[in-house]
């Protein structure tokens, strides 16, 4: 770049111009400017304008030659280069048709469900973001001088290795993701290699996948415990063994004093910790018998004054319940959230009696129950009530005040998804940004999530078998906030059966209220009179007026309607009718539940009637809701998707 005009060899025809230009207006030599007569300035105006434009043309000029991106700042750029190679990260060779053979058995059946096994066995090799360095000597350039790119690559391309490690530099931090199965081309080496540059003080993250009858490459990093692994954070481990394998644990200590999260799933490497945070115990992969008893409360001790995060997938040996009773009690006093994944819920009152955890933990549980028939209800008492009463004793006097009652994402008909709340959202707690989306109950804020597989049978309306059983149990009187919808094949009477428990309720959210049973025919006609969500006798009888909870009594909301508020959620893309139609049949239903509530009631049946309609809508159908809602309901909330 020149600095200066003298910098510009001449001859130049660009300066030449320039030059003879001003030789006219200047009265002396071309350097002389002084003897310039003021009545020129006009003319040097006409001069710096000819320049602006052509300056402005040859950088339009310019840009048209040269890419959109590279026009972009490096540091721009750079961001960008980084996303990409977030999302496309390379990935070693794998034989197909030893994949194919791996399809028919049992390993995959146990593990198809995951997404990180679906990458192992499903996904080819590929250089991923490295392809990047070949489209342009600057992004080549740029992709070399970010270190931490290639720290992130290390294991993926195990014939790469050496010369990733060559492209990271003298200080980056490493990350090694390593993957040995039967159907990959190459074992990784790269453990041996990190080792012999004594490199192992800068690993920040390592993540294991393996399969196969023995952890071979697992235990190549065992075979590094003498080594201080002092810059380790996350620790994952994610190995399917044959069934039944009976050595899962290792019997090397690897130092690692700044590990915070440590994630085993099939095997578990020993180590020490003096920072851990994050803890996950996954041994349903493996087909095991679980970790022996010792092992497993050996890890939670040695990092109880830590730990803030456990979950637990079936990690309990066969004789863990006969065994329990001997421990000594262990203290877990900075757990905040505890995940528990185990079949029998006898088991699991048996871990949470061996522990002691504080009143502010939040608990997600798992379990699998065989119930039917008519002593669902005392079997649901038999089976389950001991383990709520185990979670229920690190908060004495504890109320569920507030459930969401659902289906499970995934789609299994024999699983109900159950959050209870000590704390319910009030009305007008509720916030307007809430009102666009779907579920007005924060799963984060949950004190309980659980998640129960009744096994005896797969017949969707036996959800209602599980829903009553587990709702006797939370002592449904003092539920006053609820959250319901999903159970596309229930009828109005399951619903109205199952929702009859809760007697006090004030606040009702229903998801997708007209997508079940005889509705998903189109057919109005075949379509209850009656709000199956409310049409439950006594419920609007002078002598059954709900109660004030202690959840709602500073609220300014007094129980002098039905309800406080109803908030009716339609689902984008779902609506069998349009929305003026989905209005009034609604409309209709309230009208002819609440048909003699003037009669108990002083004011109307529903203080606050909140409409989520997220689905289509057209100009004028705000106009249909508030008209149709207007007899029922004191106040109308609007909201479209």
């Amino acid at each position: 770049m020149y600095a200066t005009l003298s910098d510009i060899p001449r001859p130049d025809t660009l300066i030449s111009a320039y030059e003879a230009r001003l030789a006219r207006i200047c009265v002396g030599s071309n350097a002389d400017f002084r003897e310039t007569p003021p009545s020129r300035a006009r003319e040097f105006d006409d001069i710096l304008r000819t320049l602006e434009l052509l300056m402005l043309d040859a950088r339009s000029r310019r840009n048209m030659a040269v890419p959109a991106i590279s026009r972009l700042p490096e540091e721009v750029i750079t961001m960008i280069l980084k996303l990409v190679a977030a999302e496309d990260e390379p990935r070693p060779q794998i034989d197909k048709s030893l994949v194919e053979k791996h399809e028919n058995g049992d390993l995959t059946d146990r593990v198809a469900d995951r997404q990180l096994w679906d990458k192992t066995f499903n996904e080819g090799g590929c250089l991923g973001w490295i392809r990047l360095t070949h489209v342009c000597r600057s992004w080549r350039s740029l992709l070399l001088s970010i270190g931490s790119l290639w720290s992130n690559a290390l294991g993926r391309l195990p014939l790469a290795d050496e010369e990733l490690l060559q492209r990271i530099g003298e200080h980056s931090l490493l990350s090694v993701m390593a993957t040995d199965t039967p159907f990959h081309l190459h074992r990784p080496q790269i453990f041996r290699k990190i080792a012999a540059l004594d490199f192992v003080g800068r690993l920040r993250s390592l993540r294991l996948v393996g399969v196969g009858p023995t952890p071979w490459f697992i235990q190549h990093v065992e075979e590094l415990h003498a080594m201080i692994w002092a810059s380790l954070e996350l620790l994952e481990v994610n190995y399917a063994a044959e069934p039944w394998t009976e050595d899962l644990v290792s019997h090397s200590i690897l130092q690692t004093p700044s590990l915070r999260v440590a994630r085993f799933e099939g095997y578990l490497i020993s180590f020490e910790s003096k920072s851990l945070r994050e803890l996950s115990l996954n041994f349903f992969v493996s087909g095991s018998a679980g970790l022996p008893t010792d092992a497993l409360f050996d890890i939670l001790r040695k990092n109880a004054e830590t730990l803030e995060c456990l979950e637990l997938v079936d990690p309990f040996a066969l004789e863990f319940e006969q065994e329990a009773p001997s421990l000594t009690k262990l203290c877990l006093s900075r757990l905040q959230r505890v995940r528990l994944v185990q079949n029998f819920a006898e088991t699991q009152c048996a871990f949470f009696k061996s522990i002691h955890l504080m009143p502010f933990v939040q608990f997600d549980i798992e379990l699998y129950v065989e119930i039917s028939g008519s002593r669902s209800r005392e079997d649901f008492s038999d089976e389950v009530k001991p383990l709520l009463d185990a979670i229920a004793g690190y908060n004495p006097g504890i109320k569920w005040d507030g459930a969401a009652i659902f289906p499970p994402p995934d789609g299994y008909d024999n699983v109900l998804c159950f959050q209870l709340y000590d704390r319910p959202p009030t009305p007008t707690s509720m916030s307007p940004i809430a009102m666009a989306g779907s579920e007005p109950f924060n799963p984060d804020n949950a004190k309980l999530q659980l998640r129960v597989t009744n096994g005896a049978g797969y017949d969707p309306r036996d959800q209602t078998i599980t829903f009553t059983g587990i709702s006797h149990l939370l002592n449904p009187d003092h539920l006053v906030a609820l959250s319901f919808g999903g159970f596309t094949m229930w009828e109005d009477t399951d619903i109205a059966e199952a929702i009859t428990q809760f007697a006090n309720l004030r606040m009702l959210h229903i998801i997708d209220p007209l997508d079940h049973g005889q509705s998903l025919f189109n057919n109005q006609s075949r379509i209850s009179n009656n709000f199956p969500f409310l049409s439950f006798s006594g419920r609007h009888d002078r002598a059954s007026r709900p109660l004030v909870s202690s959840a709602l009594a500073n609220d300014h909301f007094a129980p002098s309607s039905a309800l406080d508020m109803l908030w009716l959620v339609q689902s984008a893309g779902k609506s069998r009718f349009s929305c003026s139609t989905w209005c009034n049949i609604i409309a209709d239903q309230l009208r002819q539940t609440f048909c003699d509530a003037e009669a108990v009631y002083e004011a109307k049946p529903i203080k606050v009637l909140r409409i989520s309609y997220l689905a289509e809508v057209l100009d004028g159908d705000e106009d249909v809701a508030r008209a149709a809602f207007a007899e029922v309901a004191g106040v109308v909330e609007w909201m479209t998707g």
